[in-house]
């Protein structure tokens, strides 16, 4: 079994936060990033924070100043969403990385259907980046580009966890539109991922590679892939909309086989929701962090609450169902179910490892947002003491 304690740090702001991430700076210090949750898939500037724990001791958050969100036209505004933060092997420098989007006041473009109308073009989602060093602080936002997605207008680096080769290239597990479904209503785009390989020169990451596209039939498909190496493999953990999450796993990281759906090693396959699952080292072993229905949390949306952890057993390619425990609890607020699942995970040097996530509670009438309270918690988990 593991020892999780989860933490809730004071971030000296009142901010409802969502998307909350972590990196290492050097002398011990940590830097963090979040964003004002607005409400369904809209979000503030992101904005940052510095200290050297994990509880108190957090400086007031401040936005990014190359993340910032501009206004477009007086009906549409670029914002950046789904950041992740990591650490740059053999450097004090931290990647920030996540993508475009797109808000009308009434909130996420992709669901203002009398906005999209009124559009000549919908605009291009686009992964984006910045470095962070702390001897200068934030550079300049860039977008990533590369001709293999020249033909494709919305494609993203969301939520992700991204690997390094052996070489100190940077592996990106990216999804990208490769067709067009009704979505419950919607007309939506229908992705596949794939695998960039990276290098970065200087504050740009310079794409000199891809790898083979995994295709999903289903509703949107393929979505918010997340990469890990592990024992000189390269495993992907990938979101679906068919009640499943898939994974799959190459020698190779440009070429990998079709993705096997999640399940225990009795067989049984894992009863997902639309939700993203990331990968955490501990002690040498490797995890699955994820969401699922247990039973009864089927109140909870797309069971995202709590947060689940059990072992993966590379040889079969299953989870360890005696291993599974929470990591993040289901709370219940004043009747008002907390929902996870927009997590980080991040391994320690020392075998340990974090989980970050924030718990948001929404109360709804109709299609607004009467109350809503958020607050970042952050799981330390690490092996038992034999």
């Amino acid at each position: 079994m593991l020892q999780i304690e989860v933490i809730k740090p004071e971030m000296k702001s009142s901010t409802n936060y969502f998307h909350p991430s972590v990196a290492p700076l050097p002398g011990g210090e940590w830097l963090m990033c979040m964003q004002a949750f607005v409400g369904s898939d809209h979000y503030g500037s992101p904005e940052y924070s510095i200290s050297s724990a994990f509880g108190d001791g957090w400086s007031a958050p401040s936005v990014i100043p190359s993340f910032e969100s501009r206004a477009l036209s007086p009906e549409l505004t670029e914002g950046i969403a789904d950041l992740r933060l990591f650490a740059l092997p053999g450097s004090s420098r931290v990647l920030a990385i996540g993508c475009n989007t797109f808000y009308t006041h009434r909130g996420a473009l992709d669901w203002d259907k009398d906005a999209v109308n009124k559009l000549q073009a919908t605009p291009h989602q686009v992964p984006v980046y910045s470095i962070y060093d702390p001897s200068r602080g934030w550079s300049s936002m860039r977008k990533l580009a590369t001709p293999a997605m020249d033909s494709c207008k919305d494609w993203r680096v969301a939520c992700a966890q991204l690997a390094f080769t052996p070489e100190g290239d940077i592996l990106l597990p990216v999804y990208f539109e490769t067709g067009r479904v009704e979505y419950y209503g919607w007309d939506s785009p229908q992705y596949s991922v794939c695998v960039l390989q990276a290098v970065l020169d200087g504050d740009e990451l310079l794409v000199e590679n891809s790898s083979n596209v995994l295709n999903h039939s289903v509703l949107r498909g393929f979505c918010e892939p997340s990469l890990y190496y592990f024992n000189g493999e390269y495993f992907l953990t990938i979101r679906a909309e068919d009640g499943r999450g898939y994974w799959s796993r190459g020698a190779d990281p440009m070429n990998f086989p079709e993705p096997r759906p999640w399940s225990f090693s009795d067989g049984e396959l894992l009863s997902m929701s639309s939700t993203q699952q990331h990968w955490l080292e501990l002690a040498g072993k490797l995890y699955l962090v994820y969401t699922r229905d247990i039973g009864d949390n089927s109140m909870v949306p797309r069971f995202r609450a709590p947060l689940l952890i059990a072992r993966f057993d590379p040889e079969s390619g299953t989870l360890d169902r005696s291993s599974e425990q929470v990591v993040l609890p289901h709370e219940i607020r004043n009747g008002i179910h907390g929902v996870l699942g927009n997590f980080h995970c991040l391994a320690l040097a020392d075998g340990s490892g974090l989980v970050l996530d924030a718990a948001t509670f929404l109360k709804i009438k109709g299609d607004d947002i009467i109350e809503r309270h958020s607050e970042i918690w952050i799981a330390e988990l690490k092996e038992e003491s034999a």
